[in-house]
């Protein structure tokens, strides 16, 4: 059973142990809270240009996969028309069945009919977000050279890929299902 004299003034089972200084709220100068603007810690936080030096490559494919997914979900809806109904129906029009988006340029690739004004708005969207959605997943855009979203219909069905190749001339690629 738990002893409420450690606890919270009120006996609650809260997190908050008033045995111990450094949660009690007590002392805090000498602990070197970084919210106390004394000691080691506040004067060491780290920028943002320091995470992106020192950026883990891993993080790549889930950040693009995320991106893809989010791409091709019903979230992506633009002027009352699903963009995954319109990369389907493009897709079926193209001889090589697949439609190739560069997400970098904001440009389309399809050997079939003209793009719908709906997608290219759409691409302008998510061309524009994607230098964010990169920092949201602690992705340095300046490491990558290249972001594909490629489309295809297949015999088992519908096919995403998302790739990217980044500055080391590493090829990151990532298949959304």
């Amino acid at each position: 059973m738990c002893n409420p004299s450690r606890h919270a003034v009120d006996g609650s089972r809260r997190f908050r142990n008033l045995s111990d200084p450094a949660r009690s709220g007590r002392n805090r100068q000498s602990q070197n809270f970084p919210h106390s603007g004394h000691g080691a810690i506040s004067n060491e936080l780290v920028s943002l240009s320091c995470i992106t030096r020192s950026m883990k490559y891993k993080l790549i494919d889930s950040m693009l996969h995320n991106f893809g997914h989010s791409f091709v979900s019903l979230m992506n809806y633009v002027d009352g028309e699903y963009i995954c109904d319109l990369l389907e129906s493009l897709a079926r029009q193209s001889p090589g069945h697949e439609v190739q988006i560069d997400f970098l340029e904001g440009t389309i690739s399809t050997q079939g009919e003209s793009i719908p004004e709906r997608l290219s708005k759409s691409i302008r969207y998510w061309k524009d977000w994607l230098p964010k959605h990169m920092e949201n997943h602690r992705v340095d855009g300046s490491c990558l050279r290249d972001v594909r979203f490629r489309y295809r219909l297949t015999r088992e069905g519908r096919e995403v890929i998302v790739e990217a190749l980044d500055d080391r001339g590493k090829q990151h690629k990532v298949f959304v299902h």
